[in-house]
């Protein structure tokens, strides 16, 4: 929670930025959100932002991108259009994560045993953080693979109307690898050409720590991100 109001601080006072905060449960490292909770956070998102024109979307490593697909299979259609449409930009910020076990139980291992320093790796909670991840995959299989399905068809719907990505990562994840964000930024670039697609990586921020160890760096691309996607005028790239 530290780590995402420190973001929402950014956005909010610093820039000014009318800021809607989500923070995901625990659990959620493990569990899907169930039909009722994805149902709240989706009432609350539209009611947030009934009245505004446009709206930037910043997801925070696996969760965000949990809450976000959350979003879009959970909401009402007229909750999801009403939103879908307003939405101008989005940032990834040391996501997506890899949908698999090893990452997943690294997740909640981390979750159970970090205080302060992120711990990926523990002697005794790892064997179990493994198993209980397993199983949880198995159970939910059809839930991620439609997670998955409306996460795609929210790029192509971006994609077509010309909506910008920007990728936040770093060499220092112990997460997730720069390579697998890199590769997902050429799978958006070939299968979305339409999409404008920006990376930035630091040097050795850990996992959703880029913020806290580069703020004014982080700050400047994140304002010339919002910039671009705010402006009545899109066809620029945001400064380095």
């Amino acid at each position: 929670p530290r780590t995402i109001r420190r973001h929402c601080e950014l956005l909010s006072t610093t820039m000014g930025i009318d800021t809607l905060l989500h923070i995901a449960p625990k659990r959620q490292s493990v569990l899907p959100s169930n039909a009722s909770m994805a149902a709240a956070v989706s009432e609350a998102i539209a009611k947030h932002f009934k009245d505004k024109e446009k709206v930037v979307v910043m997801i925070l490593s696996g969760h965000g991108v949990n809450t976000y697909t959350d979003f879009l299979q959970n909401g009402t259609p007229q909750q999801r259009n009403e939103l879908t449409r307003k939405i101008a930009g989005v940032i990834f910020d040391s996501a997506p994560v890899q949908r698999t076990p090893e990452v997943w139980s690294q997740a909640l291992t981390c979750a159970l045993t970090s205080r302060g320093q992120p711990r990926y790796r523990h002697p005794l909670v790892s064997p179990f953080s493994k198993l209980i991840v397993k199983v949880s995959m198995a159970l939910s299989r059809s839930k991620a693979r439609k997670a998955d399905e409306a996460f795609e068809r929210d790029h192509s719907q971006r994609a077509m109307k010309g909506i910008p990505t920007l990728l936040l990562y770093s060499d220092g994840d112990e997460l997730v690898e720069p390579r697998f964000i890199e590769g997902f930024a050429k799978r958006l670039k070939d299968k979305f050409p339409k999409m404008p697609v920006f990376q930035k990586k630091f040097d050795k921020s850990a996992h959703v720590a880029h913020l806290k160890e580069y703020p004014q760096e982080y700050a400047h691309t994140v304002k010339s991100f919002l910039d671009l996607c705010l402006s009545p005028i899109t066809n620029k790239k945001p400064s380095q």
